[in-house]
């Protein structure tokens, strides 16, 4: 199973609930909690599936420029990952709630962008096709066991 194709259906998934998200009306509040918390969730499993999978493997392997793009992509996970910390303590109806909803799409299109154009052409490149199929596979299981929980 190819890795990439897993990150980019994630990305893309993300991407569609936030445009969700941007569609609804400004009272819809139990439904912007609803979605925000599917985003979030998305989110958190995402960032923890590459961060645990794919960055160490990539870590290891890159020079010195890629563990640059390594650790920037670390980072912004940091980053997402403080957002959702403010987010699930905010109610739906805070004006905050939406801003920092706005914040997050914005700081996941700036990472999506970088991990697609940047990351993930580096890693076909750099590792073997049978270590992609590994980590893919990885990927796959860890996808797999979330989804029974």
């Amino acid at each position: 199973m190819n890795p990439i194709e897993i990150i980019k259906a994630d990305h893309k998934k993300v991407e569609s609930l936030f445009k969700k998200y941007e569609e609804l009306g400004d009272k819809a509040f139990k439904t912007k909690k609803d979605l925000a918390m599917e985003i979030m969730n998305e989110l958190s499993l995402h960032a923890e599936m590459e961060e645990t999978i794919l960055y160490p493997v990539l870590k290891d392997r890159f020079n010195k420029e890629g563990d640059k793009m390594v650790e920037e992509a670390y980072a912004e996970h940091g980053v997402a990952k403080d957002l959702i910390a403010e987010l699930e303590s905010l109610d739906p109806g805070d004006p905050q709630f939406d801003a920092k909803i706005k914040v997050l799409n914005e700081n996941i299109d700036h990472h999506v962008k970088e991990e697609e154009e940047e990351l993930l052409p580096r890693a076909e490149k750099e590792l073997a096709r049978e270590e992609l199929e590994d980590i893919g596979r990885k990927m796959k299981e860890f996808k797999d066991e979330e989804a029974k929980e």
